[in-house]
């Protein structure tokens, strides 16, 4: 098995310039799991592949434990979705693909812990989504959106593995009109 090839990002959460939008949330929206259920199913139909694929029940242990999650919400239905935690379980599914704090997957291999806990003002991001449709649409943007909550909620720096191959997030989290990030580790 070929591990896919990583970047580790920094990005701030103090120079987010975004207008805010009222469809974005912390968490699920009245805690409503039928939002969630739609979801995943959509998650699903789209990432097909992906054998390290969480699910309601690591939903429920993720929150447990202390991660965040963030949605954005347009026409009653979750378009993008993103979780940050503090100590987070990275293992490698059979293709090569990094799978975050996810319990029900029991196959994977290379398991690291890392754990941001003791890191003042540190957050780490993880399993990130947008429905293709809205892909690019900066005034929906799930990432810019949760980072400035997480600022407001006193975490100053994001870190986040980006997978190589995974282009169009790579330049956004280095442009300026974009997370203003830096490249800080090459992993893989």
């Amino acid at each position: 098995m070929d591990k896919q090839k990583l970047i580790r990002f920094e990005i701030p959460t103090d120079d987010i310039h975004i207008k805010p939008y009222d469809g974005f949330y912390i968490g699920l929206p009245n805690n409503d799991k039928q939002y969630l259920r739609d979801m995943l199913k959509k998650y699903h139909e789209d990432i097909d592949d992906y054998d390290g694929m969480w699910n309601e029940s690591d939903y429920d242990w993720r929150i447990k434990n202390g991660d965040i999650f963030g949605c954005t919400i347009k026409d009653d239905k979750i378009i993008s979705f993103t979780w940050s935690g503090n100590k987070i379980t990275k293992v490698w599914d059979k293709n090569g693909c990094p799978v975050y704090n996810t319990p029900s997957f029991k196959d994977g291999v290379d398991t690291e812990e890392i754990d941001y806990s003791n890191v003042r003002g540190y957050i780490y991001g993880y399993n990130v989504w947008v429905e293709p449709e809205y892909r690019g649409n900066r005034h929906l943007n799930i990432g810019l959106h949760f980072a400035k909550n997480l600022g407001k909620l006193g975490y100053k720096k994001i870190i986040w593995d980006v997978e190589i191959w995974n282009t169009p997030m790579i330049m956004w989290s280095l442009s300026r009109n974009g997370f203003k990030g830096k490249i800080i580790d090459l992993l893989g």
